[in-house]
């Protein structure tokens, strides 16, 4: 593995500026609102093949045996070609919930790695991000994926946001991993200068990029002919957790008591907080109208 800051293009036209860091200062320099690329960082503690079987074995629910094959021999970025994007959608929402069990392992692998010198100082949210975004005109046969906000983000590109605005904790930074090839035209994009160009990195598969959850950021509207797939998780390098406004409350757990007799009691910091009760209202109140209007399967709140 290797780590490199990330710094807006001189050139809007010519991809970010790279300079090589140490690894392990790769967490604090991204907390410090700098981006890191850290290369190959998937496949060296051990989590890329795993993450392609995982998504594979999705596929081959819903896909032939061939496209499996096709797929393991071409890559990830093919999806598209063997799914279409109302069965791309059922794929994420599958691995939505085989994949929360490992966000821990995951963060705690890429932790050590980036930030030994933190120990256990910090928390994690209980998720793992499943993004398979597929190229955008191929949405246009399918407007109920269009409009499903559960789906920003993951099958559809989102605009410009900040993560704390959709209630994580402030300060918190994103660990965004690609599984197949990332080109400029279907990556994300980072705005650390408001009076520059921004930051959009490529990936190769395995590579991971280390942001501040709280700076602007989007999804590259995907005109290329690849679905860029991939994972992320989020940590907060702190053990003071104060989450930002709105509904979308997720549990974050003390990496402190995981691994330890109060594993059981890692996430009810995250719980105690009005956050919570903001999104335990907000979500009574959803399942309330969806009851009315007898539509009680409706999965935007589900995840």
């Amino acid at each position: 593995m290797r780590a490199y800051s990330l710094a807006p293009p001189g050139d809007p036209t010519d991809g970010p500026a790279r300079a090589e860091i140490a690894l392990e200062g790769a967490l604090e320099t991204a907390r410090d609102t700098t981006p890191v690329l850290v290369t190959d960082a998937l496949q060296e503690l051990g989590w890329l093949d795993r993450f392609t079987d995982l998504f594979l074995g999705g596929i081959a629910a819903l896909a032939s045996a061939d496209a499996v094959d096709d797929l393991r021999t071409r890559g990830l970025q093919h999806l598209h070609e063997h799914l279409a994007p109302d069965a791309v959608a059922r794929l994420i929402a599958d691995l939505d919930v085989r994949l929360r069990r490992f966000a821990f392992p995951l963060a705690i692998d890429i932790v050590a790695a980036t930030a030994p010198d933190l120990g256990h100082r910090y928390f994690i949210g209980q998720r793992v991000f499943v993004r398979a975004q597929v190229p955008y005109p191929m949405l246009a046969e399918y407007p109920d994926l269009v409009t499903a906000g559960h789906l920003a983000g993951h099958l559809r590109p989102t605009g410009r946001h900040r993560d704390v605005d959709l209630t994580h904790p402030v300060g918190s930074v994103s660990l965004w991993a690609a599984l197949a090839p990332v080109q400029a035209g279907n990556s994300i994009e980072i705005v650390v200068d408001h009076d520059r160009a921004p930051i959009v990195p490529t990936f190769a598969p395995g590579d991971l990029c280390l942001f501040q959850s709280d700076s602007v950021h989007a999804s590259v509207e995907n005109h290329t002919k690849e679905t860029r797939v991939s994972v992320g998780v989020r940590v907060l390098a702190s053990t003071h957790l104060r989450y930002g406004p709105g509904n979308h409350w997720r549990p974050y757990a003390d990496a402190r008591l995981l691994g330890t007799p109060l594993a059981s009691l890692a996430t009810v910091r995250s719980r105690c907080t009005t956050a919570a009760l903001r999104r335990w209202r907000f979500r009574r109140r959803w399942e309330r109208q969806q009851r009315a209007a007898d539509r009680p399967d409706t999965p935007s709140l589900k995840r």
